[in-house]
């Protein structure tokens, strides 16, 4: 049979967490009742698991497929937890079921019949509606089976044993033997030991025998073979639903193997052949033809993983080398092999960041970056001063088949590589310049080597950070004591600096007030100065208009009076023209009533009058 495929990724970040997975306390499987609640006992018994410790969101399990991805899925759609499974043997495992969650009746019937076929036939002849069945069988379980004696499997033995179990249905009667199944195994798988030819196989389905085996006939129901073997040694196959006589004839329940998806089953044959059948498949055992039949899981690679996968077709044939990526399920051929890769890795623990040999062995590659972390110890600095540095590295696989060629354990070439690369950084540096570039450390090139054998081996170094440095007891007080003295003067000086930075910062609060200050009586000044000078052009203004007004006023009246004049003269002298169109005298109309004196000439023609008037008396003269 080929060896289980191992199941670990080479991823270095995930190897690290693996130590950390499993409670301290799941040592012995006794969980507490509260735990043992969480998961239903149906579920538990059909899935063969046991909760073991709940750990905040976090339920483990104990189970003997620890890699079913599967079924850890639907244990956290049950529970609603985060599930995580510890591997134990299965027979501790149904062990510690029957423990906790006792036994059911048709189990308790199997452990009777496995260790006292007499008693098994006690039980089956009481009546099946007894209400004190269960107790019985409860009893019968918790007795401790006595050992057998070793009994003859010969003609006569097993005529015995069949006259015996026909004298037993006989007297239940033909009813009782058609409507009561029997659950018994075969004796050969029941009396096998554990991984011996008869015991159950893994991927053996683990259905009772639902034969019935009657007083002249033997029935096979539906879904079930047997192998009838005759006195004469031929061996037949009877495939259900089939009745056939018993006499001359010994009956061996076939064992049926099946591989659901995600399973293949190993088939090895008595001529020397093997075949892997991928699931979903069945076969039935057949012991003329098949040597063992043993079910195992594909390997499930994700995405980003790959596998190595050595295959040798023949006897003379070299044998070749080819790479399977994921994500797939692989099921590897008769003849084929997985490389298993043995690489420094972390011990686990607090010092997880300390790598040892065949720290990590495992099938699976990992192509998506990774990174580790590694400390070079014990490195001396050009002044003698012995540290520690830490460091964490960031790295990606580029090429699978120049690291199959170049290296056998890339993880120790770069855990060397880097040492020397510190070993050689700090041969230069004192320590206090050392503490002064430790920023080159975070720099790719101060690592050469490390970059050089990463790309020999596949690999590129996609960053190295710095994550700080350790030293001795004596020499780290020494530099503590250093920076304390240090400490203390900056903070002396930052006390002093800040009660000087107080008063200047009091000064010129109080130079800045005394300048707002003037600044607002001059903006003060300026404004009551403006406002004044505001109000002197506003009255300026207002006097202005009104002398425009009463200018314009005045103007208006004397256009007025002017029209009213020139109107009534316009009126007279139209009133004048009628009168003197009516031939009436003006002048005297006119002088009329008006003069002091009224001198009138009269004369002729060709005289020609003169008038002259006193000044004395009339103030001017005419003539």
């Amino acid at each position: 049979m080929i060896p289980t495929l191992i199941q670990r990724r080479g991823a270095q970040h995930l190897a690290e967490e693996e130590a950390a997975r499993a409670p301290a306390d799941t040592v012995a499987l006794n969980p507490p009742r509260a735990v043992l609640e969480l998961i239903p006992e149906s579920v538990a018994r059909e899935n063969n698991i046991l909760p073991l410790a709940l750990e905040g969101p976090i339920l483990y399990v104990a189970t003997a497929d620890a890699a079913n991805i599967f079924l850890r899925d639907k244990l956290t759609f049950i529970v609603n937890k985060d599930i995580r499974f510890v591997e134990y043997p299965r027979a501790q495992v149904l062990h510690a079921i029957r423990q906790h969650y006792g036994t059911t009746r048709f189990e308790s019937v199997d452990s009777m019949l496995s260790a006292r076929p007499e008693s098994a036939s006690y039980a089956y002849e009481r009546d099946s509606d007894d209400e004190d069945e269960g107790e019985y069988a409860r009893q019968a379980v918790a007795r401790p089976a006595p050992k057998k004696k070793a009994r003859s499997r010969g003609f006569l033995g097993g005529k015995i044993a069949d006259v015996s179990r026909s004298l037993v249905e006989f007297k239940k009667g033909t009813k009782g033997a058609d409507n009561s199944p029997d659950f018994e195994l075969c004796d050969e798988m029941l009396d096998a030991p554990a991984g011996g030819p008869g015991a159950m196989q893994s991927g053996e389905e683990r259905a009772p025998n639902f034969g019935r085996d009657g007083m002249f006939r033997y029935t096979v129901e539906e879904g079930q073979r047997v192998l009838a073997t005759h006195t004469s040694g031929r061996v037949e196959v009877v495939v259900g639903p089939r009745r056939v006589w018993k006499w001359g004839k010994r009956f061996e329940r076939m064992r049926h193997f099946v591989a659901h998806p995600g399973d293949f089953l190993v088939v090895r044959f008595r001529d020397g052949r093997q075949e892997h059948v991928a699931g979903p498949a069945e076969i039935w055992f057949d012991p003329r033809v098949h040597e063992q039949i043993t079910r195992q899981e594909a390997l499930q690679l994700a995405a980003k993983e790959a596998v190595v996968v050595y295959s040798k077709a023949i006897e003379n044939a070299p044998i070749t080398r080819r790479l399977v990526y994921g994500p797939t399920l692989f099921v590897p051929a008769p003849g084929e092999w997985l490389h298993t890769f043995s690489w420094h890795g972390a011990d686990g623990g607090s010092q997880g960041q300390r790598k040892v040999a065949n720290g990590l062995v495992f099938q699976k590659l990992w192509l998506m970056p990774d990174q580790m972390y590694h400390d070079v110890t014990d490195v001396r600095t050009a002044d003698d001063a012995v540290l520690t540095i830490k460091l964490m590295m960031f790295f990606e696989l580029l090429d699978i088949d120049r690291m199959l060629e170049a290296t056998h354990d890339p993880i120790g070439d770069f855990v060397n590589a880097a040492t020397s690369d510190v070993v050689d950084f700090l041969g230069h540096h004192t320590f206090e310049e050392f503490k002064k570039d430790t920023g080159k450390l975070n720099e790719l090139e101060t690592y050469k080597q490390l970059t050089a054998r990463a790309a020999q081996n596949g690999y590129r170094v996609n960053k190295v950070v710095y994550r700080g440095y350790g030293a001795p007891d004596r020499l780290q007080a020494m530099h503590d004591q250093a920076i304390e003295a240090r400490t203390k003067l900056q903070l002396e000086r930052a006390t002093e600096e800040q009660s000087q930075s107080l008063e200047d910062y009091k000064l010129n609060a109080q130079m800045n007030r005394a300048a707002r200050r003037r600044t607002e009586q001059a903006v003060e000044v300026d404004t009551e100065i403006d406002m004044a000078r505001k109000r002197q052009e506003a009255e300026r203004l207002q006097k202005e208009a009104e002398r425009t007004a009463s200018r314009e006023q005045r103007r208006r009246d004397a256009e007025s009076a002017q029209e009213a004049r020139r109107q009534a003269d316009e009126h007279q002298r139209a009133h004048l023209a009628q009168l003197k169109d009516m031939g009436v005298d003006l002048t005297a109309l006119l002088t009329q009533g008006r003069a002091d004196r009224v001198i009138e000439l009269r004369g002729g023609k060709g005289m020609n009058p003169h008038l002259h008037l006193d000044s004395a008396e009339t103030n001017g003269e005419a003539s």
